[in-house]
C-alpha cells in the first residue's frame, strides 16, 4: 500500500476527485479563500509536507511551499487536493523525480489533475494577468520522465504504454469548464501553447525571437516546469488540464519593460491568482 493510500485511512478522507497543482506565488493565496465566499462550502482536513512522504525531496525554491492540502466538500465529504510547490530540474533532481509528486497522488487513486504555473508571454497581446489555457505544450527541456525502464506500480503493474500517444494531453472539456469559471470572474483567458525550458536562467531576447520565427508564432507561453508532469500523467492514463498564468513580457517582447525580477513578477499576478484559485473551488463543486 502506497504512503498516500495509508494517509488517507489515517485522516479519514477519500482519494482526492482532483488534483491542483499550484506553481510559483500561488501557496501564500490559498490562504486568502478562505475568507471569499468561493470557500464557504469547504474545509480544511490536512497538511502534509513532502519532507513527510518517503523518498520525495523538498522543494528549494522559496516560493514552492512543498506541501499537500487536503479539502473536503462540508455537505458531500468529497475530497480535493491542492499541491503547493513544485520539483524543478534546475534544482538538480532527474526527471523522474520532478514527477513523482504527482505520481504519488496518482498511485493513491486520483486520476484527474489541473496543472498550474507562472510564465513569460510570448506574443504582445498576452498581457499580465492574461491566462493561457493550455491546448498543447512543447517539451524543450532536454528530457522525459518516462526514460529509462518502463513505469510500474508499487505493486509490479505496468503503467502506461511504453511509447503513449500525445496528440491530446490536455483535456478540453475540463480546459472549458475552468476557462468559463475564470471568465465569470472577468480573467482574461485564451488557449495557447505552452513552450517547457529547463531554466533556471530566464530567456536571452534571441531565444525568445528564435522560438516565436521557428514556430512561426506558435507558441504563447514558456516556462520552467509542468511539461514532464503532463507527459507523467497522460503516460499513466490521467485526465489532465493546465493553466498558464502570464507574469510578465518574455525578454524581448516588450521594448519598455524593464529589467527582469523574480519578485516583480510574483507582485505582477496577485490578484489574478487569487481568482484563479476561486475558479478551482468553484470548478471543484461540479464533481459533488
Amino acid at each position: 500500500m502506497s504512503f498516500f493510500e495509508n494517509y488517507y485511512k489515517k485522516i479519514n478522507i477519500s482519494p482526492p476527485l482532483c488534483h491542483f497543482v499550484l506553481g510559483s506565488g500561488f501557496s501564500s493565496s490559498l490562504d486568502k479563500i478562505k475568507k471569499l465566499d468561493s470557500f464557504n462550502n469547504w474545509e480544511e482536513r490536512q497538511i502534509c509536507s513532502f519532507s513527510d512522504v518517503p523518498q520525495l525531496p523538498s522543494p528549494t525554491v522559496k516560493s514552492h511551499a512543498g506541501l499537500y492540502r487536503f479539502f473536503v466538500h462540508k455537505k458531500s465529504n468529497k475530497c480535493i487536493s491542492f499541491q503547493c510547490g513544485r520539483l524543478h530540474l534546475y534544482e538538480g533532481h532527474s526527471a523522474q523525480t520532478v514527477v513523482e509528486p504527482v505520481i504519488q497522488i496518482l498511485l493513491a487513486g486520483t486520476k484527474h489533475f489541473v496543472l498550474s504555473n507562472i510564465s513569460g508571454g510570448l506574443k504582445k497581446e498576452h498581457t499580465v494577468g492574461t491566462v493561457i489555457a493550455l491546448s498543447d505544450h512543447v517539451n524543450f527541456t532536454g528530457t522525459s520522465p518516462l526514460i529509462g525502464k518502463e513505469k510500474t506500480t508499487p505493486e509490479g503493474k505496468k503503467l502506461g504504454h511504453r511509447f503513449p500517444d500525445m496528440s491530446r494531453i490536455y483535456d478540453l472539456e475540463t480546459r472549458e469548464k475552468i476557462s468559463k469559471e475564470l471568465l465569470k470572474l472577468k480573467v482574461r483567458v485564451s488557449p495557447g501553447v505552452y513552450v517547457g525550458l529547463c531554466g533556471p536562467e530566464l530567456e536571452s531576447p534571441a531565444q525568445i525571437e528564435w522560438l516565436n520565427r521557428s514556430s512561426k508564432a506558435l507558441f504563447d507561453a514558456v516556462g520552467m516546469s509542468t511539461v514532464l508532469e503532463a507527459i507523467a500523467l497522460k503516460q499513466a492514463g490521467a485526465k489532465l488540464a493546465g493553466f498558464s498564468l502570464i507574469s510578465n513580457p518574455a525578454c524581448g517582447i516588450d521594448p519598455n519593460y524593464s529589467e527582469l525580477s523574480f519578485s516583480q513578477m510574483i507582485s505582477n499576478i496577485e490578484e489574478p491568482i487569487l481568482k484563479i484559485l476561486q475558479a478551482y473551488f468553484n470548478y471543484s463543486e461540479g464533481f459533488l
